[in-house]
Formats: structure tokens, C-alpha cells, sequence
């Protein structure tokens, strides 16, 4: 059992994932990239100056319902779908898909999501700002999945697809794959006004603090590298394949979301097993239980 064991273990890609680490380590360091650093805080920048143009030009609840309106054109179950990809559990799975091509993906978006985390939950407690279904009546307005009432400002669905788009946008040397990106989270971001759980300003100030939080994030990353130890970083990729398998059952409030949950947590099943070599453990561990059944049958028989 114990020789079996250790050729279970020995199919795991451990020891090349161990020099991958060392790798991506060294290749993060030396490509600090300072100019696409300054290319987020710009855009973010940009966001903060377009709420502020709003907030001066009708107050806190501008442009919502000019948006929210578009609603009555679009799919429930599409408007469901898109806003639950700003979900923080569907982000943590989705970096599984990226996390074994450059590691360095994994410890920069973890560490930009505490800072997110940290400043997102401080302004909701600080502003208490209500939400659309707080301040407007249900017939005036397109209401999408479980409303909620309080806690608007910021949004953390923006600012969580925007920690997941920005650490994709520095890794990323194609500027079409950035454009994409920055599309892929604006889209996400308006969502949340689309479904009436956000005003336009909440979703504004949400993603420009989700492209700061990784500005901050690779900064300090630079500086602190614990994140391409091994244990560290498989405690990071069982924490995302934690959420990736939690996909099975949630949907975050959005219940028509729940079947593309549910295939969304399968490809990250997949993924783990065919980048990480479980492949090899699963095969290894079905042909040892089928010999001790053999041996055991054999040994009854006797």
C-alpha cells in the first residue's frame, strides 16, 4: 500500500509545478511593468471622473433608470447569467483556468481581493447607502433575482470582476485580448444596474477600485513573493477548486443562473484534473482498488 502510495504522489505534478513556481517567480520580478500599472489607474481614474460628472449633474441616482430600462429589451435568464459572473465564487473558479498557465495570476488576484475585500465593506458600513428596491417602488423599475436592499455603495460584484480583468489585463502582452477584457468587465459591471440591484455611480466607483486594488496587489506582490511557495500556492488552488465545486449549488440569488453554474463547476473539475496530473492519481487509484478486490476475492476463495 505504502509503494502504491508513492506512486499515486509521484504522478502528481508537484515537483514540475515546484519549478514552474521558481519560474514564474523570477519572470514576475523581472517584468514589472509599470506603464500597464499606469494604464488601470488611468482608466480607473476615468470611471471616478465619469461618476463625479454624473453625481454633479442630477445627484446619486443618475442615468439608473435611463439603463435599467434596456432590461425590458434583454433575457431574464441572459441579464441572470452576466451579473453572476461577478460573483466572487465564480471569479476564485474562474482563475483556475489560468492559475497553471502563469501562477503569478493566482497570488497577484488573491492578494488584490483582500484589498478589495477590505476597502469594498468599509465604504458599504461607512456610506450605508440603500439600493434601488430600498428607494424606488417594484412597478417603477426592472427588478432581476433576489432583491437587497442595503449596502449599494460600492458595488462588489464590479469591483470583484474587475480584480478578476485587471490581473488579466497585466499578465496579458496582446492589446486586443486587454480591449476584450476591459469590455468583458464593463459589460458585467452594467449588469448590476441592468438587474436593479446598483445605481450607474455604485458600479463606476466599484470597478475603479477593483483596477486599484491590482495596481496595489502587484506592487506588494513584487515585494512579498510567499505567494510562489509551494504550500502556499496549493493552499490557494484548494481554495479556488473549493469554490469552483460550490458552484454546484450556488447561484447568488440568481436562480436561472444555476444550470450554467452547475457546467461552469464540471470545467473547473476538469481543469484541476487535467492540469494538475489527477488524471494520472484517479487512473492509478481505480486499477489499485480493482487488484485488492482481486487479491481479496482470491484470498476468500481460498
Amino acid at each position: 500500500m505504502t509503494s502504491l502510495f508513492q506512486q499515486i504522489i509521484s504522478n502528481l505534478k508537484f515537483a514540475q509545478l515546484r519549478q514552474e513556481l521558481a519560474v514564474a517567480k523570477r519572470l514576475f520580478i523581472l517584468n514589472f511593468q509599470s506603464k500597464k500599472l499606469l494604464s488601470l489607474l488611468h482608466t480607473a481614474l476615468a470611471f471616478i471622473a465619469i461618476s463625479a460628472i454624473l453625481f454633479a449633474s442630477n445627484g446619486y441616482h443618475t442615468g439608473f433608470q435611463t439603463i435599467n430600462n434596456v432590461s425590458g429589451y434583454l433575457p431574464e435568464s441572459l441579464l441572470q447569467i452576466i451579473t453572476f459572473l461577478g460573483d466572487s465564487t465564480v471569479a476564485l473558479a474562474l482563475m483556475l483556468f489560468f492559475a497553471r498557465k502563469n501562477p503569478a495570476t493566482l497570488w497577484v488576484v488573491f492578494v488584490a481581493a483582500i484589498i478589495g475585500m477590505m476597502i469594498s465593506h468599509g465604504m458599504k458600513d461607512y456610506f450605508a447607502m440603500l439600493r434601488p428596491a430600498s428607494v424606488l417602488a417594484s412597478t417603477e423599475f426592472y427588478i432581476i433575482g433576489k432583491p437587497v436592499y442595503l449596502g449599494s455603495f460600492p458595488s462588489g460584484h464590479s469591483l470583484t470582476i474587475f480584480v478578476f480583468v485587471a490581473t488579466l489585463m497585466y499578465f496579458s502582452s496582446r492589446k486586443q485580448t486587454q480591449l476584450w477584457l476591459l469590455l468583458f468587465g464593463m459589460t458585467i459591471s452594467l449588469s448590476r444596474v441592468l438587474v436593479g440591484a446598483h445605481w450607474p455611480i455604485d458600479i463606476l466607483i466599484g470597478s475603479a477600485l477593483g483596477l486599484i486594488s491590482t495596481v496595489l496587489a502587484v506592487t506588494i506582490c513584487q515585494r512579498f513573493t510567499i505567494g510562489f511557495n509551494l504550500v502556499i500556492h496549493l493552499l490557494l488552488l484548494t481554495l479556488l477548486f473549493a469554490a469552483g465545486l460550490s458552484l454546484f449549488q450556488h447561484d447568488g440569488g440568481y436562480p436561472l443562473a444555476a444550470d450554467f453554474a452547475k457546467l461552469l463547476a464540471w470545467f473547473t473539475l476538469f481543469v484541476v484534473i487535467k492540469d494538475y496530473g489527477l488524471n494520472n492519481v484517479i487512473t492509478k487509484t481505480l486499477a489499485s482498488t480493482h487488484l485488492l478486490h482481486k487479491m481479496h476475492k482470491i484470498k476468500r476463495n481460498n
